[in-house]
């Protein structure tokens, strides 16, 4: 899809994807945890640490879920390219196998959240 005014491809998520143009905050505000971002990961982790009773600042330089995150295809992957190839000749084995396992709990909780509030996504799983 291509941009009327810029000439450039569109993001499918964000063209389709009511706007999500916050007011900054006046003055000072307080939080346990500062995260920067609002994408799949930074919200993830809002929602994680409030649920552990903290109080949670999600900074947004443009708005919710339009960079990397509104950029994406929309899969869930744990493969990526050939980075663990990288990883065990950087770092070995035992590194490379924790970052998958990372990937595939971080997988599990996106698919937990959408259990959980019934999110119509179409999420699914699928062989690699």
């Amino acid at each position: 899809m291509i941009g009327a005014s810029s000439g450039k491809h569109l993001s499918y998520w964000i063209d389709t994807t009511r706007r999500t143009d916050y007011p900054a905050l006046p003055g000072d505000v307080s939080a346990d945890v500062a995260i920067l971002g609002g994408g799949l990961v930074g919200l993830t982790a809002a929602v994680l640490l409030k649920r552990l009773g903290k109080t949670v600042a999600v900074i947004e330089a443009r708005r919710i879920a339009e960079g990397v995150t509104g950029h994406t295809t929309a899969k869930v992957t744990s493969q990526h390219k050939l980075i663990y190839d990288t990883l065990i000749k950087d770092h070995g084995e035992e590194k490379a196998r924790l970052y998958a396992e990372a990937n595939e709990a971080a997988i599990d909780r996106i698919e937990a959240f959408v259990n959980e509030k019934s999110i119509d996504c179409d999420f699914r799983r699928l062989p690699a």
